[in-house]
């Protein structure tokens, strides 16, 4: 019942949403402007896109591992992506952030118990030393 319930709650939640952007967003200027894109230069950014984010997972995966969580870059790249589009629909520029501490919090990555959520919640400030700490080179 619970997960039925969950599923439910996920459904609605995505299909409002939708509805959000679709009401913001007008498509016919959309449809207009992607019809008339240069599919080259579309792909072009698209390719930068999907290539820069191996990068910028395997710096989270850095700054994972000095909290002491291992994760597979496969896995962090996949909450990469899923973080771009939370960053694109909240309002914040931090969203993509929490997207992702919240996937790795959920999956349960955390050997050490709290290792990110405490960090994190308790104070912004420390998670960000924290952050620059550990991409210092030793």
């Amino acid at each position: 019942m619970r997960r039925a319930l969950r599923i439910v709650g996920t459904l609605v939640v995505t299909g409002l949403c939708i509805a959000y952007l679709v009401w913001k967003i007008d498509l016919g200027r959309t449809g207009h402007e992607l019809a008339h894109a240069r599919l080259g230069y579309l792909l072009a950014s698209l390719g930068i896109m999907v290539v820069t984010v191996w990068p910028m997972a395997w710096r989270w995966q850095r700054l994972l591992r000095a909290q002491g969580v291992e994760d597979r870059l496969p896995w962090l790249v996949r909450a990469y992506f899923v973080s771009y589009m939370v960053g694109q629909v909240l309002p914040t520029s931090i969203g993509g952030d929490a997207s992702r501490i919240f996937e790795t919090t959920r999956r349960g990555s955390t050997r050490r118990r709290g290792a990110i959520p405490g960090r994190a919640a308790r104070s912004p400030a420390r998670c960000c030393s924290s952050a620059r700490s550990a991409a210092r080179p030793r």
